[in-house]
């Protein structure tokens, strides 16, 4: 039976649901997760089903599957000119090791992306995560996915969205849905930034590419 996919933002009541998801198919295969030596996901997890209350994860759901099955989902949030240093200030303040790590490598990433002043707007819609369940890949739904967030973020009174690209994979996402190149870091950049060796990425996924959506 072919599948047939809608679109919905996720309720907090599906927190359990959400989280298994993304366990199962988002941090095993996420490549900055996969480039670090520790496993733990604790405070990542917390972060992205923080994003519930405030209506910011968008599934993907099979309405041909009786158990409702998430097919894919996406995780967004609202950016301004601060974000960087937003990111900079909980890396300082968090007492788990990996989240401080992660949050001081994205910090550097928005800095030089620096979407909201380089754009000249005071906010902005950011994709935090987009993946699909290993039974929908190979169907545009990573497409779909993205295509669904900039609708939502237009009809919340956005004109841009922006999206840190981790693996090659979503690069090709993102320029297939028009969205503009900005910047990029590799993992060599930022370990000679820092003086170490921090990431081990995996080959291809070798560096981190920031693009736009005006819309």
């Amino acid at each position: 039976m072919k599948s047939e996919i809608s679109f919905r933002v996720a309720s907090e009541s599906e927190n359990d649901k959400v989280l298994e998801f993304l366990r199962e198919h988002f941090f095993p295969e996420e490549p900055i997760n996969r480039a670090y030596p520790s496993q733990d996901d604790s405070m990542e997890e917390e972060f992205l089903l923080s994003l519930l209350p405030d209506s910011n994860v968008i599934v993907a759901i099979d309405a041909t599957n009786k158990n409702d099955e998430i097919a894919g989902l996406a995780c967004i949030g609202e950016i301004t000119k601060n974000y960087s240093n937003e990111s900079w200030d909980e890396s300082e303040q968090t007492t788990n090791i990996k989240w401080r790590d992660i949050l001081k490598f994205m910090s550097h990433i928005e800095a030089k992306s620096n979407v909201c002043e380089r754009y000249g707007v005071e906010k902005a819609v950011h994709l935090h995560g987009v993946t699909v369940n290993k039974n929908y890949r190979g169907k545009s739904l990573g497409k779909r996915l993205f295509e669904e967030c900039f609708h939502i973020a237009k009809m919340r009174g956005y004109t841009l969205v922006s999206a840190d690209c981790t693996s090659i994979y979503s690069v090709h996402i993102a320029q297939s849905t028009g969205m503009e190149f900005v910047s990029m870091v590799t993992y060599d950049e930022y370990h000679e930034k820092i003086g170490y060796k921090l990431f081990n990425p995996i080959h291809p996924h070798v560096d981190v590419k920031s693009f736009v959506k005006k819309l």
